[in-house]
């Protein structure tokens, strides 16, 4: 994820996560409040390299995000992390 920093704290319940485009056929979203988890949000992304997130949480509380990359036919991921604030 080019953005936002891993780690960093989201100061609004919406977020745009963007990531460098790798050239993979296919992007693959989930983000959760444990990690794995896809209680927030799970959808693919096509080719798109940016998504728009609403309704966030605001109460302090980690968000988990996992990024599925599908690169020459196999799926790979990297997972981040970030806080809320209260």
């Amino acid at each position: 994820m080019t953005s936002p920093r891993n780690g960093s704290t989201f100061n609004s319940t919406t977020v745009t996560f963007r990531c460098k485009d790798t050239g993979a056929s296919q992007y693959y979203l989930k983000i959760g409040t444990r990690k794995g988890a896809n209680n927030l949000y799970s959808r693919s992304q096509g080719r798109s390299t940016a998504r728009t997130v609403r309704n966030l949480p605001s109460n302090g509380a980690k968000i988990y995000v996992r990024l599925y990359t599908k690169i020459n036919g196999k799926w790979q991921y990297n997972d981040y992390i970030y806080f809320t604030e209260e």
